[in-house]
């Protein structure tokens, strides 16, 4: 039986268009659960190898970037 991680990641995987919605998604809600937005970015990273297929616009990855930077020293 596989886990919930390994459905999610084969359906990342499968598409880049649902996987740059589930981080968008994790994005906007990161300052209620930074945590959350880091799982996402590991699941996507994982599921696709990294994250520059999914046509974020440059602002995005800026504040994803700006976001975890936040997230990781909140985290230290």
């Amino acid at each position: 039986m596989r886990t919930w991680t390994e459905l999610l990641q084969e359906r990342l995987a499968a598409n880049p268009v649902e996987a740059a919605a589930y981080l968008r998604v994790a994005l906007a809600e990161a300052d209620e659960d930074p945590q959350g937005l880091l799982l996402t970015v590991q699941h996507t990273v994982n599921a696709r190898g990294g994250m520059d297929d999914l046509g974020f616009s440059l602002e995005e990855r800026s504040e994803l970037g700006s976001m975890l930077s936040r997230v990781v020293m909140t985290a230290a």
